[in-house]
């Protein structure tokens, strides 16, 4: 009778499930799964509650989600990536109390090919040419890859770890329809190196779009009619067009065909006077070579490469582009100062041989010595009280050698960038965060603003983990994690991206007295910023000044820092020939140099970003902060 009951209970559940339709896609058409999911949910059942969850390499991210009967609905999910992981298979389940479907997100490996030019239009297919000139396979049988995704406007997504895979971003015909959302996370995304591109012609409303005043580079901005000569690929395109002019804003580079490129941030905005999508520039057959050159232009990214503390530069761990990598660690690395004894992160395990002789000579002592004199004193009942003795003292002295672990309170070490671009509401900081938790249990970590998360699968030592259950969290239009679970005495660590309110964080300025720039540096945040580096950076002029690594900027101080400027102009030594870039190894100073910025970077002391529980000491990880702003007036000639 059971078995007939439990068979009819999973026919029924059976049944239910059927009701329900799953259906996953890539975000982007012909984009990654990992950059997004489309999900579409469908119940033509009984009405059903429960959950979807999408995992992945970094974890298992949760979108509660109620059916009624007849219900149809769609969301897009974010899976939680981890960085080293070049290809992952990402999995789907919706879960509910009427059954459920699970189903494999389409991923296909493309190797470094995967970066794609992503098209913001009512119209797919805009940047087909670019396939033109694809690439050769990553490994032989392997797909190759197309050059460029699509999203409607309408679709195009208010987040910036959306935008992860994206080489540059054409905003083509009606994107003046994207949300509110969508326009900041591409702001979002400009400031953290990537390219936004801005197509011109006879309407281009984009260009009229309000929201775009603080980011599209030209003042008077009108249409006339100007005649256009470029050449790309050999081939040569003359045409008289409608095109969007006006006067660049200082610092603009301007290309031939009155192409504009503004620097802001790390990344770039990159204005194309004149419609390359659609009319006469159709029949160019340079336009490949052309738009690729563009979306190949240099920006600061390759800054996030060793985004963190660790050289000479301020610069230690990787982060290989756009949510790429970030994070790492190793015994110690975090810990700054002596360590206190009550230190988890400053704690070393005891090495394997000195644990094998503390066991050898505990056996030696316990059994036949023990025994040996006990005897030869006649007492051998002593055994009893003797042998436990010593059994607690050597349990004693392997505790002592983990008073660290035993001794330490809940507590977490932070390292990584806060990337601030002058004029922008919102920093970016990528980083990561170790934890160590004395007593096992669940922990609301308190997450705010976190973009992007993921947990890597081992411990800070490189062994496996202790908990093999992966990284959940919720994502509300930020991923939380309400209940993270734990055992006692465990570490675990996090990489993620989180958005951070950065408006009043520090302001510069500088003026010129005689052959140096005066600069003049404010504290406007209430953290303390010690040590660093400033970069000047004129069109004709850079300099390079490193500040006094003991100088401390409280908390609303200011501080005067003197830089020579170069006797000469342009990006080359008039008399060598030698390229100025050649000679500078910092990347921010390359960029700096090459972008026309004033960039600043020092150690942030104070700023807690990520996990808001335990405590992190003052003297726990290193922060640091990179603040990029426009060209200093009268730099250059």
């Amino acid at each position: 009778m059971l078995v007939a009951l439990a068979g009819l209970a999973l026919l029924a559940d059976l049944q239910a499930a059927s009701k329900l339709l799953l259906a996953v896609n890539p975000n982007f058409t012909n984009g990654r799964a990992e950059d997004g999911l489309a999900i579409d949910v469908e119940n033509n059942g009984q009405d059903a509650k429960g959950v979807v969850r999408v995992s992945s390499s970094g974890g298992v991210s949760l979108y509660p989600i109620e059916l009624p009967r007849g219900a149809k609905k769609h969301f897009v999910a974010y899976p939680m990536r981890a960085p080293e992981y070049s290809y992952e298979q990402i999995e789907v389940l919706l879960d509910t109390d009427r059954g459920s479907i699970q189903v494999s997100a389409n991923n296909d490996y493309t190797g470094d090919q995967g970066q794609l030019a992503l098209e913001i239009s009512d119209e797919t297919g805009g940047l087909q040419f670019l396939a033109d000139s694809a690439a050769a396979p990553a490994y032989p049988g392997a797909p190759v890859a197309g050059k460029a995704c699509y999203a409607k406007p309408e679709d195009a997504p208010a987040r910036l770890s959306a935008y992860a895979s994206a080489k540059g971003v054409v905003l083509g015909a009606g994107a003046e329809r994207m949300s509110d959302g969508a326009v900041a996370a591409l702001k979002e995304y400009v400031i953290a190196g990537g390219r936004l591109v801005l197509v011109g012609g006879s309407g281009s409303p984009v260009f009229r779009d309000p929201r775009w005043a603080d980011t599209i580079p030209i003042t008077g901005l009108h249409a006339e009619t100007r005649d256009i000569s470029i050449k790309a690929n050999g081939a040569r395109f003359k045409a008289s067009l409608s095109v969007q002019a006006g006067t660049p804003l200082p610092g603009s580079i301007v290309m031939p065909g009155g192409v504009i490129v503004h620097y802001q941030g790390l990344g770039g905005v990159i204005v194309i006077p004149f419609d390359i999508l659609d009319g006469p520039a159709k029949k160019w057959l340079g336009r490949p070579k052309f738009l690729s050159s563009l979306l190949a232009t240099q920006t600061g990214a390759d800054v996030w490469q060793g985004a963190g503390p660790g050289n000479e530069y301020g610069y230690g761990y990787g982060y290989g582009g756009p949510m790429r990598r970030y994070g790492g660690s190793y015994p110690g690395a975090m810990t700054a100062g002596a360590p206190r004894r009550d230190d988890p992160f400053a704690f070393e395990p005891p090495r394997p041989e000195t644990v094998l002789w503390i066991i050898l000579c505990y056996l030696v002592l316990v059994a036949p010595v023990n025994f040996l004199i006990l005897r030869k004193l006649r007492r051998s009942e002593l055994a009893w009280f003797t042998t436990p003795l010593i059994s607690f003292v050597f349990a004693g002295f392997l505790l002592k050698l983990a008073a660290g672990l035993y001794l330490g309170k809940m507590m977490t070490e932070s390292r990584g960038t806060l990337l601030v671009s002058e004029h922008m509401p919102n920093g970016v900081f990528r980083g990561s965060t170790q934890l160590f938790f004395p007593t096992g249990g669940s922990y609301d970590l308190g997450l705010s603003g976190v973009d992007q998360i993921s947990s890597g699968d081992a411990n800070r030592y490189g062994a496996p983990s202790l908990n093999a259950e992966p990284l959940t969290a919720v994502d509300a239009d930020q991923f939380l994690v309400p209940g993270l679970s734990v055992h006692n005495l465990q570490f675990k660590e996090l990489t993620y991206e989180q958005l951070v309110d950065a408006k009043e964080l520090l302001s510069l300025s500088a003026r010129r007295v005689g052959n140096k720039l005066e600069v003049a540096i404010t504290n406007r945040s209430p953290y303390e910023l010690s040590g660093g580096s400033v970069f000047i950076e004129g069109k004709t002029q850079s300099t390079t000044q490193a500040i006094d690594p003991g100088l401390t900027i409280a908390p609303g101080a200011t501080v005067h820092v003197s830089v020579p400027t170069r006797s000469s102009s342009g990006l080359q030594d008039p008399e060598t020939g030698e390229s100025y870039l050649a000679t500078i190894a910092d990347p921010l100073g390359r960029f700096s140099m090459l972008s026309h910025r004033t960039a600043f970077r020092a150690k942030l002391r104070g700023f807690r970003p990520g996990p808001q529980v335990g405590s992190e000491g003052a003297d726990k990880g290193e922060i640091n902060v990179v603040w990029v702003g426009e060209p200093v007036t009268g730099v250059g000639s």
